[in-house]
């Protein structure tokens, strides 16, 4: 905990307790090697001219909605295109640094409306394409196994994992005894169930998977339970971590039909998946093209550590036991009782 980033405490707190990263007031970028890799993680790569001017053209639309439909004055320095990669490290450099506050918060809300965008054409894409739920979702599947795989070889913190898709019976249940729930709500089609053998191993896990394959701005608000993290103790950034312990203070959302006992940290993450393999072969339209070729599937992870998972297997907080309450719930809204 000690060595933890600006820049990861914001991650936490956007995972942990299920904020929206457009209502971060700034980025803690320290160098053009992180930015790099977070747009890596986004799917990214300023190497590639293609991604470079996918890039240009989320920034053109982003000035142009800013300026047009918010009357917003952008300093002149952020209204220049993005001609290569430096000019984009330097958007995210700008967000980053507080020397020049102005500078900053347009940059950061240059950046916030650049991340909506590219997150609208993304959903947009999979609307004007032919691909099947069940390879849209093998491509986040693959994605993900690699990173699980290489960190499970890797690291010993990673216990165990499991991936999966929730049985239609299970969707048909959660939607009928949620009543804030809709078909297009259901989060964890894909999910993942990750066990760590201590519980300060699932920080370790986490930074692994936010820096390796799962974006943290593109974390689902309002989503995330966490019962099991607690950050403590003389760390280094000590305003940054007070602000965090209170943020985490309590469980950012009730688990409905779950024991009372029972602990997990869980979270949902619209997970970026290149198309580009896949629209080369079904060819595509003028339209197409400008939504780019990175699409979006939600994926839920749960992380718990070995001894909360051992408890969470027995008693009241068993999967028997939630699943005969959650059934009870369904009969109670179908019956009106």
């Amino acid at each position: 905990m000690t060595d933890l980033s600006a820049q990861d405490l914001t991650l936490f707190k956007l995972v942990l307790k299920g904020r929206s990263v457009i209502d971060s007031p700034r980025l803690h970028f320290q160098s053009d090697d992180e930015v790099r890799e977070f747009l890596k993680v986004n799917e990214f790569d300023l190497g590639r001219p293609k991604d470079l001017e996918r890039l240009q053209s989320i920034h053109a639309e982003a000035l142009t909605y800013l300026q047009r439909e918010l009357q917003f004055d952008i300093i002149p320095e952020l209204l220049k295109p993005f001609e290569n990669a430096s000019a984009v490290l330097g958007l995210f450099r700008a967000a980053s640094d507080v020397s020049n506050r102005k500078l900053q918060i347009q940059a950061c809300g240059v950046l916030k409306t650049m991340n909506i965008v590219n997150h609208i054409d993304g959903r947009e894409l999979l609307y004007n394409c032919p691909i099947s739920l069940r390879d849209l979702f093998s491509l986040a599947e693959d994605k993900i196994e690699r990173a699980l795989s290489a960190l499970s070889l890797s690291d010993p913190s990673l216990l165990r994992y499991k991936g999966g898709r929730k049985p239609k019976e299970s969707v048909i249940t959660k939607l009928l005894c949620k009543r804030e729930t809709i078909a297009a709500q259901v989060y964890d089609r894909v999910r993942y169930r990750i066990v760590t053998r201590k519980r300060e191993d699932i920080l370790n896990v986490l930074l692994h998977l936010f820096h390796t394959v799962l974006p943290f701005n593109y974390v689902i608000p309002g989503a995330s339970v966490n019962q099991l993290v607690a950050l403590d103790g003389p760390l280094r950034l000590k305003k940054h971590i007070e602000q965090l312990k209170k943020a985490l203070s309590s469980p950012s959302r009730s688990m409905e039909y779950s024991g009372k006992n029972y602990k997990v940290c869980k979270f949902v993450v619209d997970i970026p998946v290149r198309m580009d393999n896949f629209l080369a072969q079904t060819g595509g339209s003028a339209y197409r093209e400008s939504l780019g070729s990175i699409a979006y599937v939600l994926v839920e992870f749960q992380i718990v550590d070995e001894a909360a998972e051992a408890a969470n297997n027995t008693g009241e907080s068993s999967h028997e036991n939630y699943k005969k309450r959650q059934k009870r719930g369904v009969l109670g809204r179908l019956t009106g009782k």
